[in-house]
Order: structure tokens, then C-alpha cells, then sequence
């Protein structure tokens, strides 16, 4: 199975305000084949959403808009990418969070987080649906 997202391999956009986490990220999954797209913040990330993304990973807790609250934008205005969404965060067991999660009918992932348990996720999200999964 490639371990880059979707059948398409369309890049993946991850919206992180840390840019040690972005430096990192990018580099680990671009080294397992994930094109990984970054927008520093909620507001940018809206605006590159118009491009062809085959997993969005947002950062919850972020400057300006939060994670949670760009999740509800998207799904506002492109419902199906739901499924697409994955939501890390280093409270991922708060309430308000695992609210989110379920509501949203996105996916969590707790911070910190391996370059596998992320590529895991993203694969996750990009499947079609019915497949199954295997861990990397």
C-alpha cells in the first residue's frame, strides 16, 4: 500500500502556527512519500482551500481562529470534507473537544504525535470508503 494519501495523491494541508512542528512534520512525511502544504494559521488556511487536498490536519489551539472553529467553516461550506478533517490537539480528551470531534464527524489525534500515528491518520482519512486500514 503507498503511504501517500488518496489514489490521486493530492498533498495534504496542515494548518500549524508552531513552526519547529511545521519544519519537522513536512520534512518526516514528505520522506514517506505525503506532500504536506502549510498554512500558518485558520485564516490562511481558508484561503488555500479552494486547492485539491486530499486530508486537512489542523492544529486546535491557534492565534485568531482556532482549529475547532475552522473546522466549522469548512464543513459550513464543503460538507463532504468532514471525513478529511483531523483535528490534533493536546487536549484531545477535553469535552469540548471530543464535542467537536463528534459533531464534526472529523478525526482526533492527540499531540504529541509520531510521524506514523499522523501518517496512519492521514492515510485514515484519505481512504475510500470500506477499506481497511492497517498500521504502517
Amino acid at each position: 500500500m503507498s503511504s501517500a494519501p488518496g489514489a490521486d495523491r493530492s498533498p495534504i494541508l496542515f494548518v500549524e502556527d508552531d513552526d519547529a512542528v511545521c519544519r519537522v512534520m513536512t520534512r518526516s512525511l514528505a520522506r514517506i512519500g505525503i506532500e504536506a502544504v502549510v498554512a500558518r494559521s485558520a485564516e490562511e488556511a481558508l484561503r488555500l482551500v479552494s486547492h485539491q487536498f486530499g486530508a486537512i490536519v489542523t492544529d486546535h489551539h491557534m492565534p485568531g481562529m482556532s482549529g475547532v472553529e475552522l473546522i466549522a467553516r469548512l464543513v459550513a461550506e464543503h460538507p463532504a470534507v468532514a471525513t478529511k478533517i483531523i483535528l490534533t490537539s493536546g487536549d484531545i480528551d477535553s469535552e469540548t473537544t471530543r464535542q467537536a470531534i463528534s459533531a464534526f464527524g472529523c478525526r482526533g489525534l492527540a499531540k504529541p504525535y509520531t510521524t506514523a500515528e499522523l501518517a496512519l491518520a492521514i492515510r485514515a482519512a484519505t481512504a475510500p470508503a470500506g477499506k481497511a486500514l492497517t498500521a504502517a
